[in-house]
């Protein structure tokens, strides 16, 4: 009787191993863009979020981000998700996505502007480490002085593209960051337009001091 309850008592024991050791894995599941960083389940680590990643990855992490409903917010078939989280230096994020995948990553720091190195280091996140090198720096809004928020864009090849917008001509200070999988946006690309290509091709190249 007594090995009979031992051996009972250990088929139970191994049972309530399997059963934790099942649901471990299934609340540690979660990983972000081709970084590799693992995140409990229904969550993405912003500060690891790369633009480019499959949709479904966003659209999974309901903890962290949430489907925009507005109907503005889906022309043209895509889809805008918001951040319920927000990264390391405050800012709240917005993942435009269409065709299955995230073709871009926004930052907003309009309550707390970061600097722009803080604004730096968001466009290394958000770029995958696929990306080519920076190609292309144009600041020319910066150097005109004449834009309320001025912008400045550089370019990664022909792949991808990052922008940021001051708040204002000292550059100093950043309210939002951009950052494009040009071959993923298809369209929605801020070249799809001729002039704004042309624009892009003509504007001056610098070394960037960063």
């Amino acid at each position: 009787m007594i090995w009979c309850n031992a051996k009972h008592n250990l088929i139970q024991g191994l049972m309530a191993i399997l059963l934790i050791s099942f649901c471990l894995v299934g609340c540690g599941s979660g990983t972000t863009g081709d970084s590799g960083a693992v995140t409990p389940q229904g969550t993405i680590d912003l500060d690891n979020l790369k633009v480019g990643v499959p949709e479904n990855i966003i659209e999974g992490a309901v903890l962290s981000f949430q489907l925009d409903e507005n109907p503005i917010s889906r022309v043209g078939g895509k889809n805008q998700y918001l951040s319920i989280t927000k990264d390391k230096s405050g800012g709240t994020y917005i993942a435009q996505c269409k065709d299955g995948y995230c073709y871009q990553l926004q930052a907003l720091y309009t309550e707390s502007p970061v600097s722009k190195e803080q604004a730096l280091a968001a466009v290394k996140s958000m770029l995958p480490s696929s990306a080519p090198e920076q190609s292309k720096v144009d600041t020319s809004e910066l150097d005109k002085g004449d834009s309320k928020y001025p912008k400045m864009s550089t370019s990664y090849g022909d792949s991808y593209l990052s922008e940021l917008y001051f708040t204002d001509s000292t550059g100093e200070k950043v309210k939002l960051v951009n950052v494009w999988d040009l071959k993923k946006a298809g369209e929605n690309s801020p070249f799809a337009k001729g002039d704004a290509k042309a624009q892009a091709e003509g504007s001056k190249e610098k070394t960037s001091s960063n």
